[in-house]
């Protein structure tokens, strides 16, 4: 049947096929679980102002063919949590030649030593419920809703740092 390969290498054959046929399939799979990814992280630290306050704007780019259907959630920077589904400013979606993006955008604002916390739904800080931050490895922290489901997406590391501005 096959005149220049002998008996011991047709054992191996369907093992081969098989291997073939993995690494057909391995491609679909991963683009499948890489369907949003992020394409550009920056920060940009802020200074000056009263008292010598801090902040730092960070700026993620997501991009991906479920831009459209995706629901932004929450933003998680460190233990600051911003809600993406109620903030005035909501991420803007946008394309990035003919491929859906989404840009979240947020500061976060760093107290000074001399400042005390202030809870913004008027109670005292030991009184009001803060979320707990998640464990996770990274800058920041995107949880969306896609097709029904709750994805994350962390964030490595910043890919630009801005150069750092004064307060107006």
């Amino acid at each position: 049947m096959y005149p220049d390969i002998n008996i011991e290498d047709r054992k191996h054959l369907p093992a081969t096929g098989y291997l073939y046929l993995i690494m057909l399939l391995l491609p679909a799979v991963q683009t499948k679980a890489q369907d949003v990814k992020l394409v550009k992280a920056t920060a940009q630290n802020a200074y000056g102002g009263i008292a010598g306050s801090r902040s730092c704007r960070y700026l993620f780019v997501l991009q991906g063919k479920d831009i459209p259907r995706l629901q932004p959630d929450t933003l998680w920077i460190g233990d600051h949590a911003t809600d993406l589904s109620k903030k005035n400013n909501l991420p803007q979606k946008g394309f990035r030649g003919r491929t859906p993006t989404l840009t979240v955008t947020e500061t976060v604002h760093m107290r000074n030593s001399h400042q005390q916390p202030v809870s913004t739904d008027g109670k005292q800080d030991s009184e009001s419920t803060l979320p707990t931050p998640p464990k996770y490895k990274g800058v920041a922290l995107i949880v969306y809703q896609l097709n029904g489901k709750r994805h994350i997406l962390i964030i490595p590391k910043v890919t630009e740092w801005l150069p750092a501005m004064p307060y107006p």
